[in-house]
């Protein structure tokens, strides 16, 4: 049965005994099945589940296959004989005990089985994070083959081993995933979900900025993390920005000249308000920055810059937009000023 194989190739990989054909089988029930990815995660919640036990402790592992393979198993055998019971009870009373002994040396033997293999080196699932402090950009390579950078002040969770392909972002990502048809690609923030088969793209959710998502190349499904029926699918050149206020994902065109931008070092910004070019300028030059006046934010400003000290571009901003400045490092202070 398709539930006792499932359990099985789970046990094989935890006793280190999966060929990569086994892997490859397990990938599939994934991908096939939401319900098989619940029962993943649930695995992964019960062996937290229990603070008392060390990290490593295998008896969450063991209380997993048991209740997931022999419970299972069990429950088959008793079906098969009690149907196998009521065929022949015609047969006399030791038909009965024969079989209710045969069904116990069973049960006893499949939980010896297991017992075994959830005892022998059982790894247990862990999250792998990674942090990328302020003014940096990383490059990283996922299990599967995926590239991902991750722009300046960036957080990126994924499960080992990366069975489901599901990711965790905080901050900004481009995402170069290896196509699998059998296994989408799952990019999650706070409020959306990205589903892929294999194609590059870009996501953006730092904390207090809204979320966004662009595409450079294939095909991109973009749902609403606590609302899967908002979504839209975004093709290349496109891109969507949730709207918080009401909860919708409004889309729109790009350059994708400027979807790179940063990966290259690059600075663009196109007729923006200083509010939302401030947080960039922070998380790029690790300061922060005060306005004296708020309706400094609602200034507009262009420009590209290409690994250009924050001096400078505060002297561009100063006579383009009329604002003046002073570097007391950490801290800059913007105030009105005069365009001379």
């Amino acid at each position: 049965m398709e539930e006792d194989y499932f359990w099985t190739l789970v046990s094989r990989y935890f006793s280190n005994e999966a060929s990569e054909e086994d892997k490859e089988a397990l990938a599939t029930l994934l991908a096939e099945s939401e319900a098989r990815q619940q029962q993943w995660e649930n695995a992964k919640q019960q062996w937290k589940a229990t603070p008392k036990l060390p990290k490593h402790d295998r008896t969450r592992a063991k209380q997993l296959l048991l209740k997931g393979m022999t419970k299972s198993r069990q429950r088959d055998e008793m079906r098969d004989f009690e149907r196998t019971l009521s065929r022949k009870r015609r047969t006399g009373q030791w038909l009965r005990w024969g079989a209710a002994c045969l069904l116990v040396s069973l049960s006893v033997f499949v939980y010896i089985r297991f017992e075994k293999i959830a005892s022998e080196n059982m790894p247990l699932l862990s999250i792998n994070k990674i942090e990328v402090p302020q003014g940096n950009v990383q490059k990283i390579l996922l299990p599967d083959g995926t590239k991902v950078w991750l722009n300046a002040g960036s957080t990126l969770e994924y499960p080992e081993p990366f069975l489901a392909r599901n990711v965790q972002l905080t901050g900004e990502g481009f995402f170069e995933v290896v196509r699998n048809e059998a296994l989408p690609f799952t990019v999650k923030t706070k409020d959306l979900q990205v589903r892929v088969l294999g194609t590059s793209f870009n996501v953006k959710q730092y904390q207090q900025e809204a979320a966004a998502v662009e595409v450079s190349s294939g095909s991109v499904r973009v749902s609403l993390e606590k609302d899967s029926l908002e979504s839209t699918v975004l093709s290349p050149a496109e891109g969507v920005v949730l709207d918080t206020a009401h909860h919708k994902l409004i889309k729109s065109s790009l350059d994708l000249n400027r979807l790179a931008a940063w990966r290259e070092g690059k600075l663009i910004f196109e007729d923006q308000p200083m509010q939302e070019i401030i947080p960039t300028l922070e998380r790029w030059y690790q300061v922060q920055i005060v306005l004296s006046d708020e309706s400094i934010g609602d200034r507009r400003f262009s420009g590209t810059f290409q690994q250009e000290r924050l001096q400078n571009i505060l002297q561009i901003m100063h006579h383009a937009i009329c604002i003046d400045f002073e570097i007391d490092q950490p801290h800059v202070t913007l105030t009105a000023g005069s365009c001379e």
